[in-house]
C-alpha cells in the first residue's frame, strides 16, 4: 500500500500521528539534565528567581566580598519584583513568569527547568499539525509535522532553559486560530483566543512581532471583508494591550553588548550569503554538506515553491517564513552581526521548510510525493545527534573551586577585550553551582583596570574564567605565572594565577 494512502484511513492516521509525537517526545526529552546550564540559561533562572538584587547593579572591576546567590528561587518576591525589564536579558517577561511558578510546583533541577521548554515544543508540533490539517490533505499534515520532529532546530530549542520553545507553541497556535477564522468564519470565542495568544507571543520574545505580521498579511490577502476587518482589528487591540502593559518598561531598555555577535570574519557579506544559502539544510541540523548541496536544496526548494505559487498553502508558509528572515538578514547585513549563526532567532520561521518540502512535492511528484519528505526525514533524523544544545562543564569548574578556593582568594570573571558582558554570565555559572564558595568576587570589564596590577598578592591565587580563550592571563594580570590551565567548550579559559 502506497505510504500516502494512510491519510485515507482515519485509523491509521491517528496510529501515525502518535507515532510522530512519542518520536517527537523521545528526542526532546533524551537526556535533557545531562549538561550543566549554559550562560543564557543562567539568565533565565535569575530572572525567574524574583531576587530584590539585579545581576548588573553588582559593582564591576572592584572586589567583591560574599556576592548574593541570584539564582535561588525567592519565594516571598512580589509580582512587582517578577514583572519588571529583565536583568541583562532583552526579553519580554511572560517566560520568566510561567517558568518561576514552574519551578515552584516541580522544583530546580537542570531537567525539571528544561522540561517546561520540552513541553511546550511537542504541544506546538501538535498545533503545527492542527495548522496544516486545515489547508492540507492529512498524507501532507503527517510528513510536515514527522520532519518537524526531527528538525534539529526544534530540537535544540526544546533542550533550552529560555522561551523560544514558548515562542513557537504560542506562534503556532495563534496560527492555528487565525487559520481556522479563514476556512470556518470569524467567531468571537475564536477572535478572543487569537487575542490572547497575539498578547503573549508580544510578550514572550521582541522578535516575535515578525510572526504577527506574517498573520497581520495573510489575513489581508486571504480572509473576505467581515472576517478580515475583525481578524485585523484582534491584532490591533493585542498590540494596543501590549503597549500599554509593557510599554512603560520598553522606554527603559538601556543599550545591550552585542559584540560577540559581530563577523569578524575578512568577507561579512559572503559569509552572509552562504549562511541563507544553508538555511534550509542546517534548520534540520544536516552538518557537513558541500555547498553545492546546499546550493541545489535551495535552489530546488525555490523553484517548487515558484512553480506551486498560486496554491494558498505555498502563499501562507512563504508569507510565514519571509518577514523574520527577512529581519534577521538585513540586521546581519547592515551590522555585520551572526544571527544567522544561530537557530534560536529562525528556527519559527524555518518551520516553513518543514512544511514547503510535502507541500510543494505533492505539486510536482504527483503519485511519488512522498520520496522527498522521506528521504530528507531519514537525513534529518540521522543528524539528531548534532542538534543537541553543546555540553557546558560548571558543575566540574564549581567542584574545583569548592576544593581549592582559598579564603584569601580572588575568583575573576571576565569576557577579555571585546565582551564586557560576559564576566556577568560567567558570574552566574559559579553563583548557581558553587553560592558559598570562599574568597573574593571580581567582575572585570575593564582588561587594564588598575585592580589587574596588584593582582594577584603574594600568598595568595587568582582564579579567572576568561571568555576569550585566545587571551593569556598574563595579558590582563601582568605580574603572574599560571599555576593550572585548562579550556573548557562554552565557558572559556579557567586558570589559577599566583604572584611571580
Amino acid at each position: 500500500m502506497n505510504a500516502l494512502s494512510w491519510g485515507k484511513s482515519s485509523r491509521w492516521s491517528c496510529f501515525v500521528l502518535a507515532g510522530i509525537i512519542l518520536i517527537a517526545a523521545g528526542v526532546r526529552f533524551y537526556h535533557l539534565g545531562r549538561n550543566s546550564y549554559w550562560q543564557d540559561e543562567f539568565l533565565s533562572l535569575e530572572n525567574s528567581s524574583g531576587n530584590v538584587t539585579p545581576l548588573k547593579s553588582l559593582p564591576t572591576n572592584r572586589l567583591i566580598v560574599s556576592p548574593p546567590h541570584l539564582t535561588r528561587l525567592n519565594r516571598s518576591a512580589s509580582w512587582p519584583q517578577l514583572w519588571r525589564l529583565p536583568d541583562g536579558d532583552l526579553h519580554p517577561p511572560l517566560y520568566f513568569i510561567l517558568l518561576r511558578f514552574w519551578r515552584e510546583g516541580f522544583g530546580d533541577s537542570e531537567w525539571v527547568v528544561r522540561s517546561f521548554s520540552a513541553i511546550a515544543s511537542v504541544v506546538a508540533l501538535i498545533l503545527f499539525f492542527l495548522a496544516m490539517r486545515l489547508q492540507s490533505p492529512m498524507s501532507v499534515a503527517l510528513w510536515a509535522t514527522a520532519l518537524l520532529a526531527v528538525a534539529g532546530s526544534q530540537i535544540n530549542a526544546s533542550q533550552n532553559a529560555r522561551d523560544y520553545a514558548l515562542w513557537m507553541m504560542l506562534a503556532f497556535g495563534a496560527a492555528y486560530f487565525m487559520l481556522r477564522i479563514l476556512h470556518r468564519g470569524f467567531s468571537w470565542g475564536g477572535g478572543i483566543t487569537l487575542g490572547i495568544l497575539t498578547l503573549a507571543l508580544l510578550l514572550t520574545d521582541y522578535l516575535a512581532i515578525f510572526c504577527i505580521v506574517s498573520l497581520l498579511i495573510y489575513a489581508a490577502i486571504a480572509m473576505r471583508q467581515k472576517a478580515r476587518l475583525l481578524t485585523i482589528a484582534v491584532f490591533l487591540v493585542a498590540f494596543v494591550l501590549y503597549l500599554g502593559i509593557w510599554g512603560p518598561e520598553l522606554l527603559h531598555i538601556s543599550h545591550f553588548d552585542t559584540g560577540w555577535l559581530t563577523d569578524r570574519s575578512a568577507h561579512p557579506y559572503w559569509q552572509t550569503t552562504l549562511r541563507i544559502i544553508e538555511l534550509p539544510l542546517s534548520s534540520f541540523s544536516i552538518l557537513g554538506q558541500s555547498l553545492l548541496v546546499a546550493i541545489l536544496f535551495f535552489v530546488l526548494l525555490a523553484a517548487a515553491i515558484i512553480s506551486a505559487r498560486r496554491d494558498p498553502q505555498i502563499i501562507f508558509w512563504v508569507i510565514w517564513f519571509a518577514p523574520l528572515i527577512a529581519a534577521v538578514i538585513f540586521a546581519d547585513l547592515l551590522h555585520h552581526s551572526l544571527m544567522l549563526n544561530f537557530s534560536r532567532y529562525t528556527f519559527v520561521a524555518s518551520t516553513a521548510f518543514c512544511a514547503l518540502v510535502p507541500v510543494t512535492s505533492r505539486h510536482i511528484f504527483r503519485r511519488f510525493c512522498w520520496v522527498a519528505p522521506a528521504a530528507l526525514f531519514c537525513i534529518a533524523a540521522g543528524s539528531i545527534p548534532w542538534a543537541f544544545p553543546l555540553p557546558t562543564e560548571w558543575r566540574d569548574v564549581a567542584r574545583l573551586f569548592r576544593q581549592d578556593v582559598q579564603p584569601d582568594d580572588v575568583i575573576v570573571y571576565t569576557g577579555g577585550n571585546w565582551n564586557p558582558s560576559a564576566p556577568f554570565s560567567l558570574f552566574l555559572g559559579i553563583n548557581h553551582y558553587a553560592p558559598e564558595l570562599p574568597g573574593k568576587t571580581l567582575l572585570l570589564t575593564d582588561v587594564h583596570a588598575p585592580i589587574t596590577q596588584v593582582l594577584p598578592q603574594t600568598g595568595h591565587s587568582v582564579w579567572m574564567i576568561c571568555y576569550q580563550t585566545n587571551l593569556p592571563p598574563q595579558a590582563i594580570f601582568p605580574n603572574s605565572r599560571v599555576v593550572q590551565a585548562m579550556v573548557l567548550p562554552n565557558i572559556g579559559r579557567v586558570a589559577q594565577l599566583e604572584a611571580r
